[in-house]
């Protein structure tokens, strides 16, 4: 599987991101390998709207690597 989105996977990632539950995502992230993600020691902001989220993960994101994995794992947890 190419790690390149499509215009389709990003709108869908778009709509999982500004859909999905905090906790979702929180869970989403947590299965997402730690080369993928760029920890900080900076608390976690309030993603109050899914623009919030959509800004914050794509300020956050290492690469289609991340992007891809991230779609994937909320795809799975959506259907849960």
């Amino acid at each position: 599987m190419s790690e390149e989105l499509s215009d389709s996977d990003w709108k869908e990632l778009a709509q999982l991101i500004e859909d999905a539950p905090l906790g979702r995502l929180q869970v989403a992230m947590n299965c997402l390998p730690l080369a993928t993600v760029s920890r900080t020691h900076a608390p976690a902001p309030r993603l109050l709207t899914g623009v919030d989220r959509l800004v914050h993960f794509a300020a956050m994101s290492s690469g289609r690597a991340f992007d891809r994995a991230l779609l994937v794992h909320l795809r799975r947890l959506s259907v849960h």
